[in-house]
Parts: structure tokens; C-alpha cells; sequence
């Protein structure tokens, strides 16, 4: 299984969210910003290592934007849903799970 890291701004309240998505690039949401950050729009497979990247991406973001911004992790199959934004540790209890499972 891959994982696919990206910004969101989440429609319809504008949340900003990093997401990592299980399934890879063709499952990405679609309210994704262009990449800025290193590790945006790229597939890992392991969802730990993910889950890291899109922190450090978290952290980046808020210090340029002043907002705060968490991660969101999940599935969608393709279709348009918003993640709900989790902790750090919560994303990463997550990854771990997923990492165990493959």
C-alpha cells in the first residue's frame, strides 16, 4: 500500500489540513494546494514515515501561515470527503496500525 501526503484547504469551511491518504496519488483529495513544502505530493510506503513528513509539513505551513494545522489521515477510494484533523500522536497510533498490517 502506498500513501500520498498533501495540503488541503477543505471545502466548504476552508479548514487547513495536511492529509495523508492511504491508496496513493490517484486517491488524493481534490481541495489539494500546490506543493511548497519538501515531501508534498509524494507516495511513501510506509504510513509512519507519511505521518512524519506530514508533520514537519504541519509545522512549516503554520509558522508561514500562523493558522493552526493538523493532520488528517484516512481513505476516500477516489471519491471527495475531508479528513478529520487529528493530533500528531493520533495520526501517528494510525501509521502505526497501517504499517503493522501490510
Amino acid at each position: 500500500m502506498s500513501y500520498f501526503v498533501s495540503r488541503q484547504i477543505q471545502f466548504p469551511d476552508g479548514e487547513k489540513v495536511v492529509e495523508v491518504n492511504s491508496g496513493g496519488k490517484d486517491y488524493c483529495n481534490p481541495d489539494a494546494v500546490s506543493a511548497k513544502y519538501p515531501g508534498e505530493f509524494r507516495e511513501y510506503e510506509s504510513a509512519v514515515e507519511a505521518v512524519n513528513v506530514a508533520k514537519a509539513i504541519a509545522e512549516r505551513w503554520q509558522e508561514d501561515c500562523g493558522e493552526e494545522i493538523e493532520i488528517g489521515v484516512g481513505c476516500t477510494m477516489g471519491g471527495t470527503l475531508p479528513f478529520n484533523p487529528d493530533t500528531y500522536e493520533s495520526a501517528l497510533e494510525w501509521a502505526k496500525t497501517q504499517d503493522e498490517a501490510c
